[in-house]
């Protein structure tokens, strides 16, 4: 398993969004969700 795959695994075992994730990671939500793609 690839790391964003479990981060995003993690957000969703928490029933959080990507919104919510990138806030807990103090970042924005593009940029969260472009570790999800696998894109950074």
């Amino acid at each position: 398993m690839i790391a964003y795959d479990v981060i995003k695994e993690l957000r969703e075992e928490r029933n959080w969004s990507q919104e919510q994730m990138a806030e807990r990671l103090g970042m924005s939500k593009n940029g969260y969700a472009k570790i999800e793609r696998g894109e950074s």
